[in-house]
């Protein structure tokens, strides 16, 4: 029994990253096609490279951080590390309640607090939440969230997310 869930496991941490790295070219194919041409030299680059070796180069860093819910002083999240590099696609995965959307809110600057610790977030960030929020409007008024329309930006993100026919 111990060995059909280890090998479950496995199985299904592979489907996983064979699912992502196919997102991930999809959304950003030149980025990929480059990714293959480095992947040789970068391989040995960031298997001497520490998590924060790099940190000015990151999109997002938080180092050492506890976030709280708001007029709470129970942690939500403690001791708290992560970097995400420029090309990267990271998917958070954990059981029900183990603090993935936490995670996912401290990173994008959400409701939590946070009580020690440091974030930086140098770019834009997209986040995918559990509940996708669609507005009771057009596909276009969807897109552009209120924001003047830049057609080559809508359009590109229209053809995409494959809903040019609505």
């Amino acid at each position: 029994d111990n060995l059909w869930r280890r090998t479950s496991r496995r199985r299904y941490a592979l489907v996983i990253r064979v699912s992502l790295a196919r997102l991930d070219a999809y959304l950003f194919p030149a980025a990929a096609a480059a990714d293959d041409e480095a992947k040789a030299t970068d391989d040995d680059a960031s298997a001497e490279r520490g998590l924060f070796d790099n940190a000015k180069a990151a999109l997002l860093s938080i180092s050492d951080a506890d976030f709280s819910w708001p007029a709470t002083d129970t942690p939500a999240l403690a001791g708290v590390d992560l970097a995400v590099f420029p090309g990267e696609l990271v998917g958070v995965v954990g059981a029900v309640g183990s603090g993935k959307s936490a995670l996912l809110g401290a990173a994008a600057g959400g409701r939590l607090v946070r009580a020690k610790g440091a974030v930086v977030v140098d770019a834009a960030a997209a986040v995918a939440p559990q509940k996708p929020f669609v507005a009771s409007a057009t596909v276009r008024a969807n897109v552009t969230l209120g924001r003047p329309l830049d057609r080559a930006k809508y359009d590109a993100c229209v053809d995409a997310c494959g809903v040019r026919e609505d």
